[in-house]
């Protein structure tokens, strides 16, 4: 593995650990509907840092199966992301129909 990508693993892996901080601090706060969502996000999250954990296992020799496993880690990751994504987009659909909308709470006047 060359420097460049050396270094972006790092890199890669302190973020990934700096979102796992902050979707932790979320799911503390919130109320249930956005908490299973978030719980998703945050496990994509701890996934995606455990294969850039191995990227640098791997570079230094340690991790012999990489292939197979960081694609497994990369499908999980992405699963887990979805579901997050779909518990969302769920939320919202819910938060929309309970919401009348705007256009039907004000008063129509007449043309003069």
């Amino acid at each position: 593995m060359d420097l460049i990508n050396w270094y972006l693993t790092y890199f890669n892996l302190l973020l990934a650990l700096v979102s796992i901080v902050m979707l932790f601090g979320i799911v503390w706060h919130v109320e249930h509907g956005f908490d299973a969502s978030y719980k998703f996000f945050l496990i994509a999250a701890i996934i995606l840092a455990i294969k850039f954990f191995l990227d640098i296992l791997h570079a230094a020799r340690v991790v012999p199966f990489h292939e197979a496993v960081s694609h497994a880690f990369d499908t999980l990751a992405i699963i887990f992301f979805t579901f997050g994504v779909l518990e969302m987009r769920q939320l919202i659909e819910k938060l929309r129909r309970e919401k009348p909308d705007d256009a039907e709470k004000k008063p129509r006047t007449k043309p003069v």
